[in-house]
């Protein structure tokens, strides 16, 4: 899944592009998902929110709901912004993953749905890395968009 508005001339791309190529190289069959290519709309409504609690799914989401479910690894590449995803990923997120379909509430907890399933990400930076570091940014960084989102 990838999430960069200069979708053929970023550093992203190029490391999707790599993957991807690494992927089909060793047999792996990949379902490449470029969001802004895709003109996908990150824009969770409150009708859909609601459907989603009767089990009412959009066709562009149960079509993404059908890609994870046949992946084994899902690959997020995108670039850090202002500490976090770029908007229309954290949109796509927000659709996908709903409730019943990556998650459930159990005795007031939320217990995840998608067993089996590696996720890895790829974030590129504009800035140096030791600066992260240094204010500790890294830690929550890590906190927030590795361990909170797919632990």
């Amino acid at each position: 899944i990838f999430a960069h508005p200069n979708s053929v001339r970023s550093f992203g791309r190029a490391i999707a592009n790599r993957i991807e190529q690494i992927s089909q190289e060793n047999g792996v069959n990949v379902f490449f998902r470029d969001l802004y290519e895709m003109n996908f709309n990150p824009i969770l409504s409150h009708e859909e929110l609601q459907n989603a609690n009767k089990g009412i799914i959009p066709e562009d989401i149960q079509q993404e709901h059908d890609f994870i479910l046949q992946a084994d690894l899902i690959t997020l590449v995108y670039p850090l912004w202002w500490m976090g995803f770029p908007a229309i990923l954290k949109g796509y997120l927000d659709r996908v993953l709903s409730h019943g379909f990556a998650y459930k509430t159990e005795n007031g907890e939320s217990v995840g749905l998608l067993k089996n399933k590696q996720m890895q990400q790829f974030i590129t930076i504009g800035s140096n890395v030791d600066q992260y570091k240094e204010f500790g940014v890294d830690k929550s960084l890590n906190h927030c968009l590795i361990n909170g989102l797919f632990n």
